[in-house]
């Protein structure tokens, strides 16, 4: 029922398809943070690459990182944190035996809360024209994308309870 929302783009891409591929990824995962989930201090930092190929039908290379610094500041207990993150998908044809392009579910959709505040998931890059999917048509994601981030954070006040 929802084939009829779909825009031209998304339906032409549909059907079979076999992806092969070998994917690195290293993260520091938080290990130079002073709290993994809620940092005022430190670095993080990863990168991932992936490459597509024979025996698949599909032929990319991939990579993307990630990086943020996070500094206490001597103000109202306040740190300013940093964070740039880019990617880049490129086709490889391996001589025919790949196509030359790539597919919307190998691209890069940026947007939502945890990685660019103020847009829907997805919701900065390329669209399509036509399609009723989406407001201002289907994502169609984008083979290279950029983001960085500042932002300052401080502790919620608190008033301490007296024990008696």
């Amino acid at each position: 029922p929802f084939a009829c929302d779909a825009s031209p783009n998304v339906i032409s891409e549909c059907g079979p398809s076999l992806k092969s591929s070998v994917i690195i990824d290293y993260r520091l995962n938080g290990i130079y943070l002073d709290n993994r989930l809620a940092p005022t201090k430190g670095f993080d930092y990863s990168i991932n690459a992936e490459l597509a190929g024979p025996p698949g039908d599909v032929g990319f290379a991939k990579v993307s990182k990630f990086i943020s610094c996070h500094v206490p500041l001597n103000f109202l207990d306040m740190s300013l944190h940093a964070s740039l993150a880019a990617g880049m998908v490129r086709p490889i044809e391996f001589s025919g035996a790949c196509k030359n392009t790539v597919s919307i579910s190998d691209r890069f959709f940026v947007g939502g809360p945890l990685q660019l505040r103020g847009f829907e998931p997805a919701g900065v890059g390329p669209r399509a024209d036509e399609g009723v999917g989406a407001p201002g048509g289907d994502s169609l994601g984008g083979e290279l994308f950029y983001t960085s981030t500042i932002a300052a954070s401080m502790p919620f006040p608190v008033a301490k309870k007296k024990i008696v």
